[in-house]
């Protein structure tokens, strides 16, 4: 049971990346399993997600998963580096965080990414926080530029790297020095952040006020609801339920409500 001073987001990600998972994602939010979601605006499903996101009325609890490593962009001219995009023009998923960029592929990033926050804001979604597919917001050669682009289109909110569950002690200073390079650079960040595998690692020793838990809904396939992060051939039923009924809470929290509050 997590301390009741601990206020959980629990976000799911890859909302418009494709059908299925996007309907899992509304059933979650229709359960009321999840509180908020990043949407990957290059998705294949992303006009139809939209649309079920308005219908919801889930304008404020729906952030942007900025993608640079799967499906095609929304720009042409990021698909000239092979850095990003195979020769069918599409994101190849290997993109090397650890490698500089040059001028000419920070510009072709930034253009891709501003591209997929206007896609959102013209569908009527308001972007109420960020993260990445992959995560390659985290890595110290793209950050500058992600956080350009947000600070840009006044999107103040973003995920900090994983810092509960079983983390050696290098990559925790790692991870420590990034958290505190957002707060840093004046965004809006949770004290906490990891999936339901880590609260089950260290769930008694999480201290701090906020605390985002990172879902990806989907179906098994016996049209089970399961997060895709924790499934490992446990029995059929409705896993993501139980993974929220673990937390034993009150209620959850989306971003903008944390942000209204603090």
């Amino acid at each position: 049971m997590l301390a009741q001073a601990v206020k959980v987001i629990i976000n799911a990600d890859d909302f418009g990346l494709g059908k299925d998972i996007s309907l899992a994602i509304i059933e979650a939010f229709e359960k009321k399993y999840i509180s908020s979601a990043t949407m990957c605006a290059n998705g294949d499903y992303f006009k139809e997600a939209s649309a079920l996101g308005r219908l919801m009325r889930l304008e404020d609890r729906i952030g942007i998963h900025l993608n640079l490593t799967e499906g095609k962009p929304l720009t042409e001219g990021i698909t000239r580096f092979s850095k990003f995009c195979n020769q069918q023009g599409h994101f190849h998923g290997k993109v090397n965080r650890l490698s500089p960029f040059r001028p000419s592929e920070q510009e072709a990033i930034m253009l891709e990414l501003s591209a997929q926050i206007e896609r959102m804001r013209q569908a009527g979604l308001q972007i109420t926080h960020a993260d990445s597919h992959h995560h390659v917001h985290t890595g110290p050669f793209i950050a500058p530029l992600v956080l350009s682009v947000l600070k840009h289109y006044q999107i103040q909110s973003i995920r900090i790297q994983r810092n509960i569950g079983s983390i050696p002690m290098y990559k925790k200073i790692i991870k420590a020095v990034f958290n505190a390079y957002l707060a840093r650079h004046g965004f809006s960040t949770v004290e906490r952040f990891g999936g339901f595998d880590d609260i089950a690692f260290m769930k008694q020793n999480i201290n701090g006020a906020t605390l985002e838990i990172m879902v990806h809904p989907c179906y098994d396939r016996h049209g089970n609801l399961i997060d895709d992060m924790t499934y490992k051939n446990e029995p059929e039923g409705d896993l993501l339920q139980e993974e929220f009924a673990s937390l034993e809470i009150a209620r959850i929290y989306s971003y903008s409500e944390i942000w209204a509050a603090s």
